[in-house]
């Protein structure tokens, strides 16, 4: 199963502490959420797409996919010799700062 942020918009002017982004979450290239951050050091949101049945279905993949985020290993940042959870933000995070302005298309493998 391929996690993959696909249509993703960076707004650098927007960027304060955090990215300023918007971005579409899919697995095996098929959308299931918006992933986004108005750049003000707040967390992402995720909002599930779809109406009625494909939103509860949407928001089970959502939450399935933060709860494998919180289980993975803490991560090391050698920059500031800190260790962190593992998150859902993380990942997302990691892949916009790996393909910004590289790609429309990130994957990365679960």
């Amino acid at each position: 199963m391929n996690i993959s942020l696909k249509n993703t918009r960076i707004n650098h002017q927007n960027s304060e502490e955090t990215l300023a982004f918007n971005a579409l979450l899919c697995i095996d290239g098929k959308p299931f959420a918006e992933v986004s951050n108005d750049g003000r050091g707040g967390e992402n949101r995720y909002r599930p797409l779809g109406d009625s049945m494909d939103w509860i279905f949407n928001h089970a993949l959502v939450t399935q996919f933060r709860e494998w985020c919180s289980i993975q290993p803490p991560v090391y940042d050698k920059e500031s010799g800190n260790t962190y959870n593992f998150s859902a933000d993380l990942y997302v995070n990691d892949c916009l700062i790996q393909g910004a302005g590289f790609q429309q298309k990130l994957v990365v493998s679960l």
